[in-house]
């Protein structure tokens, strides 16, 4: 089960088509056949539009065929360019496809940059303001979806998650309540209710899960 993380992969199994997985709001089940080797880009937050030349928003909750995001052409000739190749050279033509449509992207835009540093910062200090970034609230929440998929909090959410699951993985034996604490909830129902909405089981359950 692959649980929110905020970011945008393409992920390309040995054998099949690459394809695109968009920002998760829940968990999403995802089959791997044992023995299967994976290659595969990782966006972090707000990244992936300037290599995949799409919105981010388009890829919300969703798995895409790669030829459904480039051109039909780009994507076949990368599949049949490492058709039988191994794991080395099919992330290596990968990366050099990325390279390509990297040059000329669209430039950062400074003021979702700002609100995703405040996220991943996990809210220490104010939001900051669309007026204070130049920007009205509405053009700066579009620009925000384009780039990230969905709204600043939203991010802020997923991304406090992620704090939980990896302080959880650094404290052994830690209490629920430490680790909400920790994470940044303001308790632990709420830390329980976020990761059911996010994880979809009980903090409990997603921590003993594999």
């Amino acid at each position: 089960m692959v649980v929110p993380d905020a970011c945008i992969d393409i992920v390309w199994l040995a054998g099949q088509p690459p394809q695109v997985a968009g920002p998760n709001t829940g968990p999403v089940p995802f089959l791997v056949p044992p023995g299967t080797t994976i290659i595969g880009v990782r966006f972090r937050p707000g990244r992936a539009p300037a290599g995949l030349g799409v919105p981010a928003s388009d890829l919300l909750d969703s798995r895409v065929p790669l030829d459904a995001v480039w051109n039909g052409a780009a994507a076949r000739r990368l599949q049949e360019a490492g058709a039988d190749r191994g794991e080395k050279v099919r992330l290596e033509l990968l990366l050099e496809e990325l390279e390509r449509r990297l040059v000329g992207a669209c430039p950062e835009d400074a003021a979702v940059d700002a609100v995703i540093r405040w996220a991943v910062a996990g809210s220490q200090g104010s939001r900051p303001i669309a007026t204070d970034l130049g920007v009205s609230g509405r053009q700066l929440l579009r620009r925000f979806r384009a780039r990230v998929g969905y709204g600043p909090r939203t991010l802020l959410r997923v991304l406090r998650f992620q704090r939980f699951l990896t302080l959880a993985s650094h404290m052994p034996g830690a209490g629920l309540a430490r680790l909400a604490a920790e994470a940044g909830y303001a308790d632990q129902p709420h830390l329980t209710r976020e990761v059911r909405r996010l994880g979809g089981i009980t903090p409990a359950e997603l921590l003993q899960s594999p």
